[in-house]
């Protein structure tokens, strides 16, 4: 078997790969830089050139070969190579006609608990959208407690107002629901005491990306305050995860599978995570090609905390893509058909508009007119 050719697939912010070889196999993958899908598609052009006429099941090889083809390292790099890498391991299970994560050493569990990403415009919506998915069966919940006007508001109110909403999710399920308190890296450390003292005694089941990402020490010092905290959704390699472990680890990492390196780093992460005492609880928001990818790994490591379940999200792309994994009550059932267990009909994919479709210059200003971080 050689792969024939390496086909992009851009779809508002999301990049698909399709990598076809001359046994009419197929493999699916995608990229999670959604800020510059171009931009990875052109690094997907360039690591085809060196896979053609290559054996698609050589996926160790073909990893470091495109990590080691030039001496640079960034999202957008990471990202190509990780669409095609969750693509090559779909093409070794289709071929074997065998779920791909029977290759990486079968099922470690039998189910894998996620965690429904939930919103509100205030703090009574945000109560009831919990109370909705904690009778949907999910024993976790995800959101956001900032307001749209967050980065106007003093440091107490940016707290208070957070506390709330929070306050209301514990509320509305009587206490018996996980909560996941994504900040997306939006303030500043001086703002983060409050916050993080604040939400302590609500107990949350980790606070996730409070401040930017550029420096480890930074970010994993602010676990010295007592509250668990979710990092890495925008690291790209698992060089960055074993930096910020040795630091000041535990914590939650957030890798993302489909811009950290693919399957193939994804399990080397978990693996550093795992020696660290630390969970992982992948980030995973795009579509149902990223969520068969991270699936399959989180059916196979010992220490998914839970996975992420953004359900209005993937419907947006109703039957154009299929797949075989299955909800139930607030946990996902593994997919029992071949490789990642996905499939693709490109031609029905929806418009850009229909999906995810951000534009780069929708980034929040404070009222003075200076540029705040975009979330």
């Amino acid at each position: 078997m050689k792969i024939s050719d390496i086909e992009t697939h851009v779809r508002g912010n999301i990049l698909f790969v399709a990598v076809r070889t001359d046994s009419s196999v197929v493999g699916i993958g995608e990229s999670a830089c959604w800020a510059y899908p171009e931009a990875v598609a052109s690094v997907v052009e360039t690591f085809a050139a060196a896979l053609r006429g290559t054996d698609p099941r050589r996926i160790e090889r073909h990893w470091h070969l495109m990590w080691r083809m030039g001496p640079f390292r960034s999202a957008i790099v990471g990202a190509a190579l990780s669409a095609i890498d969750c693509a090559l391991w779909d093409i070794k299970g289709r071929a074997l006609g065998v779920p791909t994560h029977e290759l990486l050493g079968g099922a470690y569990r039998d189910r894998i608990r996620l965690h429904a990403i939930i919103d509100g415009a205030d703090a009574e919506q945000l109560g009831r959208s919990a109370a909705r998915a904690a009778a949907e069966g999910f024993t976790a919940v995800k959101f956001d407690p900032l307001e749209d006007t967050w980065i106007d508001h003093s440091t107490g109110e940016i707290a208070a107002r957070a506390v709330e909403r929070a306050t209301a999710v514990r509320d509305a399920t009587a206490g018996k629901v996980d909560m996941i308190v994504e900040v997306h890296r939006s303030l500043a450390p001086h703002q983060i005491p409050a916050l993080l003292d604040g939400l302590r005694p609500l107990r949350p089941l980790f606070v996730e990306d409070p401040i930017q990402i550029d420096t480890f020490d930074v970010q994993t010092g602010l676990l010295a305050h007592g509250v668990p905290l979710g990092l890495g959704e925008r690291w790209q390699s698992i060089w960055e995860v074993r930096e910020a472990l040795a630091a000041n680890g535990p914590f939650i990492v957030r890798s993302d599978v489909t811009l950290a390196g693919g399957i193939s780093a994804a399990r080397k992460i978990a693996a550093i995570a795992e020696a660290h005492h630390a969970q992982v609880s992948w980030h995973n928001w795009l579509s149902p090609v990223s969520d068969a990818a991270t699936l399959t790994v989180d059916a196979t490591i010992p220490n998914t905390l839970t996975h992420e379940h953004a359900p209005a999200q993937l419907a947006a792309f109703g039957d154009a893509i299929r797949t075989g994994w299955r909800v139930d009550e607030g946990y996902m059932v593994l997919s029992d058909e071949p490789g990642l267990g996905i499939e693709v009909d490109f031609a029905r994919l929806p418009e850009a508009g229909d999906i995810l479709h951000r534009q780069l210059h929708e980034i929040p200003f404070a009222s003075d007119g200076s540029v705040a971080f975009a979330r």
